[in-house]
């Protein structure tokens, strides 16, 4: 939270409004299944804490996403495999 609180200090430092910014904490980049779950359950508390500012949260077809889907983890190894484990 305290990283994309920074971001949003720099791009208005920047010259770009706050109206303008949209922040996404990156669910998926360089996280393993359980930091993504954490992500995911800290969402409500980024949203009080980033006091109104957009938040862009993408877990469409993350890799991640094939350990909590039904079945054989193989099956759910092509993007369109985990569509229901998206929605």
């Amino acid at each position: 939270i305290r990283e994309l609180k920074g971001i949003s200090v720099r791009l208005e430092n920047e010259g770009l409004p706050k109206w303008m910014h949209i922040l996404d904490p990156g669910l998926g980049f360089a996280k393993d299944p359980k930091q993504n779950l954490q992500l995911i359950s800290s969402i409500p508390k980024m949203v009080k804490e980033l006091k109104g500012l957009p938040l862009l949260v993408g877990p469409s077809r993350k890799r991640f996403l094939k350990v909590y889907g039904k079945g054989n983890k193989s099956e759910l190894g092509n993007a369109e495999d985990r569509d229901n484990a998206t929605v």
